[in-house]
C-alpha cells in the first residue's frame, strides 16, 4: 500500500512540475491553487479546480496542486517555476500556510467554519493573518475571519453543472421532498427541524428523501424516524454519491429543503453548496431566511424563503406539492439567477481582480466586500 501511495505522489508531483512549467508562459500571470482535498462537487472541486480551469481560459497559468504533492516537490517548483500568487484552498492541508511559499503572496479561500473549533482557531487565524486577503463563502464567514484579516471578499460557491438539465420538468414530478446534508447525523438541529416539518405535511403520498446517510447507519436513521412520520409520508434514505449522480438523482425531487438553524454554529457557516445542486436539478427550494440566503433568494420569486417555523415550512411544502405550475415558475426563475450569479465562471470573474491586485502588490479593499 505504501508503495502505491508513493507512486501516486510521484505521478501527481510530476504532473505539477509539467503544469507549473507550462503555466509560466501565460500572459496574465501564474497562480497555484493548493488543494486541501475532496472529490467532485466538494469545495476543492468547485472553488479551486473548476475555477482554475476557467482562469486558464482567461489567459492565466493556473495550476491545481494535488494534496499528494509534498513539501520537497513544492520547494523544487517554487525554485524553478515560482507563481505570482498562491491560493490556499481551505486550511486542512498541512502545507496550506503562507510560510511554505514565501516570498510569493498568498490568498486564503474558505467556505467552512473550522475556525470556530477552539483547537483550530489559533492555527487557522495565523494562516489568515499572514495572507494578503481572505476569500470567504459567506458574510458569516467574513465576520469570523475579520479579527485576523481586514481584507475580505465574499465569493459564493458556484457550479459547472448549471447546463445539466434534468429529464423531467419539476411540474411533472411526484410528491418527493428532499433534505440533502452531507451527513444528517452531523446536523442534529436541522434533523429535528426537518422532522417537525414532515410531521405537519398533509398531502397524500409524500416521499421524504434524506441524503448523505452511510449504509452502515441506515438502521440507526430508520430507528430515529420510527413512529415520527404521519401515514401519508414515507421515508427513503439516500447514500452519499458522486456529484453528477447526486444532481441527477435530485431530478426526481419536487421540493428541496435548505434549513439553517441559528443554534448550530457550523450550519451558519454553510455556503450555497447543496442549494447549488437543487438549482442545477430544477428542484424548488424552501430555505431559511438567514445567512446569505436573502441576498440570492426572493420569497415567491425564485424560492420560498421562510423563518424557521415548522408550521410555515409544512404549509409551504403542502402548497408547492399541490401547485406544480408554481413550482415550475420558481424553478425557472431560480435557474436564471443561478446562471448569472452561482456558476464557476462567475466565481472566477470575482476572483480574477483579487489575483491581479495581489500579483501587483496592491492592497485589497478593507471590509467584507461582495459584488454578487
Amino acid at each position: 500500500m505504501s508503495a502505491i501511495l508513493t507512486l501516486k505522489s510521484i505521478i501527481f508531483s510530476a504532473r505539477a512540475l509539467i503544469d507549473a512549467a507550462v503555466a509560466k508562459f501565460n500572459r496574465q500571470g501564474t497562480v497555484w491553487f493548493s488543494l486541501s482535498g475532496g472529490g467532485k462537487g466538494s469545495a476543492c472541486d468547485l472553488r479551486a479546480v473548476a475555477v482554475a480551469g476557467v482562469l486558464r481560459s482567461h489567459g492565466w497559468g493556473a495550476v491545481a496542486l494535488h494534496p499528494r504533492v509534498g513539501a520537497i516537490w513544492r520547494r523544487i517548483l517554487l525554485k524553478f517555476f515560482p507563481p505570482d500568487v498562491v491560493v490556499l484552498q481551505q486550511t486542512r492541508h498541512l502545507l496550506n500556510h503562507p510560510r511554505n511559499y514565501a516570498p510569493v503572496p498568498c490568498i486564503l479561500d474558505v467556505d467552512d467554519a473550522d475556525i470556530i473549533d477552539p483547537a483550530e482557531s489559533a492555527r487557522i487565524g495565523d494562516v489568515a493573518r499572514n495572507c494578503r486577503g481572505v476569500i470567504v463563502g459567506s458574510r458569516h464567514l467574513g465576520n469570523l475571519f475579520r479579527p485576523y484579516n481586514a481584507s475580505l471578499q465574499v465569493v459564493w460557491t458556484g457550479t459547472y453543472l448549471n447546463e445539466l438539465r434534468p429529464q423531467r420538468p419539476n411540474s411533472e414530478r411526484h410528491s418527493v421532498i428532499a433534505w440533502a446534508p452531507s451527513d444528517p447525523f452531523g446536523y442534529l438541529a436541522e434533523l429535528r427541524f426537518v422532522t417537525e416539518i414532515a410531521r405537519r405535511l398533509t398531502v397524500k403520498g409524500v416521499e421524504l428523501r434524506i441524503y448523505g446517510v452511510k449504509p452502515e447507519r441506515y438502521a440507526e436513521m430508520m430507528m430515529y424516524w420510527d413512529n415520527l412520520l404521519p401515514r401519508n409520508v414515507s421515508l427513503k434514505l439516500m447514500p452519499f454519491m458522486g456529484y453528477v449522480d447526486f444532481v441527477r438523482s435530485l431530478g426526481e425531487v419536487a421540493v428541496g429543503l435548505q434549513p439553517v438553524c441559528d443554534e448550530n454554529a457550523y450550519s451558519l457557516g454553510k455556503s450555497f453548496g447543496k442549494v447549488l445542486s437543487y438549482l442545477a436539478a430544477d428542484v424548488c427550494v424552501v430555505a431559511s431566511n438567514n445567512i446569505d440566503h436573502p441576498l440570492f433568494f426572493k420569497h415567491g420569486s425564485n424560492a420560498q424563503l421562510l423563518e424557521n417555523d415548522p408550521n410555515k415550512w409544512g404549509a409551504a411544502c403542502d402548497d408547492l406539492l399541490m401547485s406544480p405550475q408554481l413550482r415550475q415558475r420558481l424553478v425557472d426563475a431560480g435557474r436564471i439567477d443561478m446562471n448569472s450569479r452561482l456558476t464557476t465562471a462567475r466565481s472566477a470573474e470575482l476572483i480574477e481582480p483579487l489575483l491581479r491586485l495581489t500579483k501587483e502588490g496592491n492592497p485589497w479593499p478593507h471590509g467584507i466586500a461582495s459584488k454578487h
